[in-house]
């Protein structure tokens, strides 16, 4: 509309320019500098209309990671984010997706006015979580049509140390494809000094489990499969406990051949 506007007076300025005698030079000069000037000032207003000269998101997060430090197992941690629309316009919060189902937002408005906030409220469920862990979240917002169609996406994180109840050392183990091998598995307390293990096994029929109490270790026994067709992928040492927030810790077993040692495994050899 502005743009139509701003057309119409240019085009009636030249008409009237047009009309201008020669030794009216001084004041055509004057018309065509102020031609140039709305023509500059369209261009720029229907460059902000399409957005072309907005941030590239006038929607502030704080912070944009949320730590929450060290955890304890089972916890449910609670944090604020903030959300500023710095917009010259009115936007909408069509969503907020998470990584998690742990992870529960709340509390926002769904419309921003110029200038207004909003906090989010996050909930965290830590569960069985152990050591350096991190879930994100993106909060999905729409700016007016005329504006953009596409929706803007603001990416925030949450994260936290979480002190298991036993500890795992360590927490995943490797073997050679064709050659036999032994790993160990060292069990400790963690922040639950009298765990319980109730049974220790494979997912595998390659892999024996053997657990000595006596010593808190695992001892892992690679036979390797004489079918090269099996499936090495997802392979695990199972490790059921008493415990009330990680009943079955999980310790991942990479099968790889020689030439890759270190990399994850492939489906088939």
């Amino acid at each position: 509309m502005y743009s139509r506007l701003f057309g119409l007076l240019e085009t009636a300025g030249m008409r009237a320019l047009s009309r201008i005698k020669p030794e009216g030079n001084v004041f055509k000069s004057l018309v065509i500098c102020g031609l140039l000037g709305s023509a500059a000032l369209t261009g720029t207003f229907a460059a902000r209309l399409k957005g072309k000269e907005m941030p590239e998101s006038g929607l502030l997060a704080f912070p944009e990671v949320l730590d929450f430090g060290t955890k304890l197992q089972g916890e449910k941690p609670h944090g604020t984010f903030l959300l500023t629309n710095q917009y010259p316009f009115g936007i909408t919060i069509s969503d907020i997706w998470t990584s998690c189902g742990c992870t529960v937002p709340s509390g926002y408005a769904k419309q921003l006015k110029p200038g207004e906030s909003t906090k989010v409220h996050v909930d965290w469920s830590l569960g069985s979580k152990r050591g350096n862990v991190s879930d994100k979240i993106t909060v999905v917002y729409s700016q007016p049509k005329e504006i953009s169609s596409r929706a803007g996406l603001i990416p925030l994180q949450i994260r936290a140390n979480v002190l298991p109840e036993i500890q795992v050392d360590p927490i995943s183990v490797e073997f050679t494809r064709d050659k036999p091998g032994k790993a160990t598995i060292h069990l400790a307390a963690g922040t639950k000094q009298d765990f319980q293990i109730k049974k220790v096994y494979a997912n595998v029929d390659f892999i024996q489990a053997v657990w000595h109490p006596e010593n808190g270790a695992i001892e892992c026994i690679y036979e390797p499969p004489l079918h090269r067709g099996r499936d090495l992928s997802g392979v695990q040492v199972l490790i059921e406990t008493e415990s009330e927030v990680e009943k079955l810790i999980r310790v991942r077993v990479n099968v790889v051949s020689e030439s890759d040692r270190g990399v994850s495994p492939s489906k088939e050899f």
